[in-house]
């Protein structure tokens, strides 16, 4: 209970939203204001691509727009922009922008903020998003062509991300480049933040549908067990549980909350380090892959809240999907098989599989930031101890994790599918399966390069999903990680919140707080 006095100190607001004061037999009005969580700290600065990094979610979801936006189904939608059109190259695209749109400092949308932004963006943000960039030309006012030096076929997809909204061209910057004021055009304006608490009030003169809610307070709480105490408290209205879902059934016995769910694009996935014995060979990737009950995992560890992963990728995505190209079912008689047969063989009777002398001994690492992971992580050394392999489980801190799996230097890594923030996954096989272009590397095979390059060179809607098809065949071919699950969205709120939706991804579910309200 330490933990949570602290958080209680942390919040200087308690709100007990649906439950107003009555005079007489006259109910007061819900007061319109809502208190939530970021599971980071506010400390990477208050431009689109801060609040602590762009897949944890937080208030500039609310507070920027982007020229398009994903909605709660991670579709593309218009926005700031009302239509656009690409090159037959893919190297330029033209945005047709919406007039009437004011930024919260009361000056005008137009195509300087737009032209700000990208050159903003392409010095101090994301290298992979802005690759290529040549420059922006403002053709008229309200007319703006993004020119690029390679194709940028999914471009419109990558300026959906919300690091890549727009910022007014009036916003102040330092000497190096750090945004001083967040000046938007979404639905609530910044009022104050800190590295612990940001709050947000409505903009009323919102050019789209403005929103019911007053007042949005954002709390930062690294920390799961804190953040459940708090909910279960009353001193916040709703939490995202993506790194909650051990506690799923205590929440769900909590008076007065609501569980709301919806199948994501995520997957869980165990990386293997293919660069180094004994997954250099293809025997024993394969063999890990039908070494895990995955029904096993889902049914009795993840409440329900996930499905396990038949594909490369959640259904979630779609089309893009190659459901002829299905992981290994469980048969840990072939695992077993497939182990001798690259030379793992009990030889001295004590359980564990040797080979040249040498146990199959690994380390299993996975960060300290999900409250499943320490149960699957359980699992699996239970499950592969059955086969004879002796697992070490290893738990660091998130960021050392991401220096672990980057340096390839690592036996087996349980963590979440990244690189593929928006609608179409193409991101995902430069990032893991490129052996020179990518930033992990697990596969080294001109086959899979050559795939690769072309479909990023590649134009054409219909050409394009036969190579993600290819791919995803081709990949799981190789066997280079082992495709866990599937997990939903899962949001807990208070019974009196309401218009609240549950997303594909943790982003959009901060966009769909502009839809919420207290009743």
């Amino acid at each position: 209970m330490k933990r949570f006095l602290v958080f209680s100190c942390l919040i200087t607001v308690v709100l007990l939203a649906g439950c107003g004061k009555t005079t007489g037999s006259r109910k007061e009005p819900a007061k319109q204001e809502i208190t939530v969580v970021s599971g980071k700290m506010f400390d990477t600065g208050i431009h689109p691509g801060g609040w602590g990094g762009c897949c944890s979610g937080a208030p500039h979801c609310l507070i920027y727009e982007g020229l398009l936006i994903f909605d709660v189904d991670g579709k593309k939608i218009p926005c700031l922009a009302e239509s656009w059109e690409m090159s037959d190259d893919g190297r330029q695209w033209t945005f047709h922008l919406r007039r009437g749109i004011k930024f919260h400092d009361g000056t005008d949308f137009d195509c300087e903020d737009v032209k700000f932004t990208c050159e903003w963006n392409s010095k101090y943000g994301s290298k992979e998003w802005w690759r290529g960039f040549n420059r922006v030309e403002c053709l008229d006012k309200y007319t703006v062509k993004l020119i690029f030096d390679i194709p940028r076929f999914t471009l419109d997809s990558e300026l959906a991300l919300t690091e890549n909204y727009i910022m007014s061209s009036t916003t102040p910057l330092d000497d190096k480049g750090k945004v001083l004021k967040a000046i938007g055009t979404g639905p609530f304006k910044l009022v104050s933040w800190s590295k612990e608490r940001a709050e947000l009030e409505r903009n009323d003169d919102y050019w789209g549908k403005k929103p019911r809610l007053e007042k949005v307070v954002v709390v930062a709480i690294t920390d799961p067990q804190t953040t459940v105490l708090a909910l279960e408290a009353g001193e916040i209205d709703a939490i995202q549980c993506s790194n909650l879902i051990s506690e799923i059934p205590r929440l769900k016995s909590v008076s007065g909350l609501k569980m709301l769910t919806k199948l994501g694009v995520g997957t869980s996935i165990l990386y293997m380090g293919t660069k180094n014995e004994p997954f250099d060979d293809l025997r024993v990737r394969k063999a890990l892959n039908y070494a895990i009950n995955k029904d096993a995992i889902v049914d009795n560890l993840l409440y329900g809240c996930a499905i396990k992963a038949e594909y490369m990728f959640s259904p979630g995505f779609g089309i893009y999907v190659n459901k002829g190209a299905k992981n290994p079912e469980y048969n840990p008689d072939m695992a077993k098989q497939l182990l001798a047969d690259a030379g793992w063989v009990d030889s001295n009777g004590d359980g564990t599989l040797d080979k040249d002398g040498k146990p199959l001994s690994l380390t299993l690492t996975y960060s300290t930031d999900s409250a499943d992971y320490p149960s699957v992580a359980e699992y699996l050394q239970h499950e592969l101890g059955k086969l004879g392999i002796k697992l070490r489980i290893n738990v660091v801190e998130y960021a050392k994790m991401r220096q672990i799996l980057e340096s390839g230097n690592f036996d087996l890594i349980l963590t979440g599918q990244w690189y593929i923030p928006h609608d179409e996954p193409s991101n995902n096989y430069r990032a893991y399966f490129h052996s020179t272009k990518g930033t992990y590397h697990f596969l080294m095979d001109p086959q899979v390069d050559a795939l690769i390059d072309q479909l990023d060179a590649t134009g054409d809607r219909e050409k394009r999903l036969d190579l993600h098809y290819r791919l995803q065949e081709e990949i799981l071919k190789r066997y280079p990680v082992v495709y866990l699950y599937n997990y939903y969205s899962v949001i807990f709120a208070k019974d009196s919140v309401k218009g609240l939706e549950a997303p594909v991804h943790s982003r959009q579910y901060w966009k769909s707080l502009a839809d919420a309200y207290i009743e």
